[in-house]
């Protein structure tokens, strides 16, 4: 199956604010986290929940994708939109990515709302 195919069936009954990636290559896992945070943060939300796997079938356990996305985010500033009113400003953050404390194969993705 390809991890196209797998994505989009991992991904065809999710609830929004959840995006599963694992399967796919870390760069791609990357692109689609991503979007997925883009189209989250144009809707007003700001907190996704990324489902990685805890690489039990990686090579040598190694949680490939999980690794990938959390140093990705721990240098990654997002610009992004943040409604104030009924004016929009341009602002960039850093990322915040924690693992989720129920299930080590799921990461947390949230930006802080402006005050």
């Amino acid at each position: 199956m390809s991890p196209l195919t797998l994505f989009l069936g991992h991904n065809n009954l999710q609830k929004p604010g959840i995006i599963d990636v694992h399967g796919l290559k870390p760069e791609e896992a990357l692109q689609k986290t991503e979007q997925a945070f883009r189209d989250l943060l144009s809707n007003g939300q700001v907190t996704l929940r990324v489902i990685v796997g805890k690489g039990l079938h990686s090579k040598n356990k190694v949680p490939a994708i999980k690794n990938f996305i959390i140093e990705t985010m721990r240098k990654y500033v997002l610009d992004c939109l943040h409604s104030l009113g009924s004016s929009l400003t341009l602002d960039s953050q850093h990322i915040p990515c924690s693992v989720d404390p129920y299930n080590a194969g799921i990461l947390i993705l949230t930006l802080s709302p402006e005050t």
